[in-house]
C-alpha cells in the first residue's frame, strides 16, 4: 500500500498543507531530501486531511470557517448584479449590472435623458444587458429610476463597508 503525505509550506505565516503527495513505489527514492523534508505522513489519519489544511505543533486541522469582510461582500454582491425590482411593471425585474462597461453605458444614457429628455441616437427604447437577459425598456422615466435605484444600492453598499450601516442592502423597489 503507497503512503500518503501532505506537504506543508508557509502561507502567510501559517503553517498550511498545499500538495497532497502520494508515494508511487518509495517515497524517499522518488523526491529530494529537502522536498522530504516538507512531508507530513497522514496516510492513516481519518479524517483525511487536504490541501488548505493547517499545521500547528504536530497537529493537522480544518482551516477556520471564511468569514467574508463587508468589502469582500460587496465585490461578490456586485459581481451577481443589483436586484432591481418594479412594483409596477414586472418586466423591468432583473439583476442589473453594477460595474463595468454596461454600467457605464447606463449611466452615459441617463445622463443624455437628464439632458435632452428623450434616449440617445433617436432610440425610443433601450435593450439592456442584464445578469440574467435583457430587459426591453420603453420609458425614459423607468430607465432613470432603474440607474438611480442601482446607483442607491451602490451607496448603500458603501455605507455598509463603511461601518455605518448594520447590514448590507438587499434588492432595490421601484415604481
Amino acid at each position: 500500500m503507497s503512503r500518503v503525505y501532505a506537504r506543508i509550506q508557509d502561507v502567510y505565516g501559517t503553517h498550511t498543507v498545499v500538495e497532497i503527495v502520494r508515494e508511487i513505489n518509495n517515497i524517499e527514492e522518488e523526491w529530494s531530501p529537502d522536498f522530504l523534508q516538507t512531508l507530513i505522513e497522514i496516510t492513516d489519519m481519518e479524517p483525511q486531511p487536504e490541501v488548505g489544511w493547517i499545521y500547528d505543533n504536530g497537529d493537522l486541522s480544518p482551516p477556520p470557517p471564511y468569514v467574508p469582510t463587508p468589502l469582500g461582500e460587496r465585490s461578490l454582491a456586485i459581481s451577481n448584479g443589483c436586484d432591481v425590482r418594479s412594483t409596477a411593471k414586472p418586466a423591468l425585474n432583473a439583476k442589473y449590472f453594477a460595474d463595468g462597461p454596461v454600467w457605464q453605458k447606463m449611466t452615459n444614457e441617463v445622463l443624455y435623458i437628464v439632458s435632452f429628455n428623450k434616449f440617445s441616437g433617436g432610440l425610443t427604447q433601450v435593450e439592456m444587458p442584464t445578469k440574467d437577459g435583457t430587459v426591453l425598456i420603453t420609458d425614459k422615466n423607468d430607465f432613470k429610476n432603474i440607474v438611480q435605484a442601482i446607483g442607491d444600492w451602490l451607496t448603500l453598499w458603501d455605507s455598509y463597508v463603511a461601518g455605518n450601516a448594520e447590514s448590507p442592502p438587499d434588492f432595490m423597489t421601484i415604481a
